[in-house]
């Protein structure tokens, strides 16, 4: 059984400012990779572009300072 007074902090999964910032760069190389190759096909989807730059942008943005 669960304890109703036990400490919620052991099940908490946290990261460390430079694991945020290495998996926040691992998705923004992933997304110039994914930008760069749609936009190398012979018919660019134009609203996939869009939406993939917009998330380049929030994640750049998310970055620690």
């Amino acid at each position: 059984m669960i304890d109703p007074n036990a400490s919620d902090w052991s099940d908490l999964d946290l990261l460390t400012t430079a694991e945020v910032t290495a998996r926040l760069l691992a998705e923004i190389a992933s997304t110039e990779g994914e930008i760069a190759e749609l936009g190398n096909a012979d018919a660019p989807d134009a609203d996939s572009l869009a939406a993939l730059r917009r998330r380049l942008t929030a994640l750049r943005e998310r970055l620690p300072r």
